[in-house]
C-alpha cells in the first residue's frame, strides 16, 4: 500500500518481477515518450535494462554484474549531469 502511494504521487512507475526482455523494453517505451528513467537492479535478469537506462543503480547485495552495469553502486562513485 505504501509503495503504491509513494510512487503515484512521485509518479514513478514499478515493474517488479518481469523477464530481462520486458524490463527492456518497458524502459524504451517510457524513454520513447520522453521520460528519463532510472533503473534499479540486484541481478544478471537486470544487466541489460540497467544499461538501457538513462541512470542505473545496483543494490548493494546485488551480483556482481548488476554492479559492473550500473551507474551507481556499492563503493562506486560516480558524476552525472541532471538537466
Amino acid at each position: 500500500m505504501l509503495l503504491q502511494y509513494v510512487s503515484a504521487s512521485l509518479r514513478i512507475t514499478v515493474v517488479a518481477s518481469a523477464l530481462p526482455e520486458t524490463k527492456v523494453a518497458h524502459v524504451k517505451w517510457l524513454q520513447k515518450k520522453g521520460h528519463r528513467v532510472l533503473m534499479i537492479g540486484d541481478g544478471v535478469n537486470d544487466a541489460a535494462a540497467l544499461a538501457t537506462s538513462d541512470l542505473s543503480i545496483a543494490m548493494g547485495t546485488g551480483t556482481d554484474t548488476a554492479i559492473a552495469t550500473a551507474d551507481l553502486g556499492p563503493h562506486q562513485e560516480a558524476t552525472f549531469q541532471c538537466d
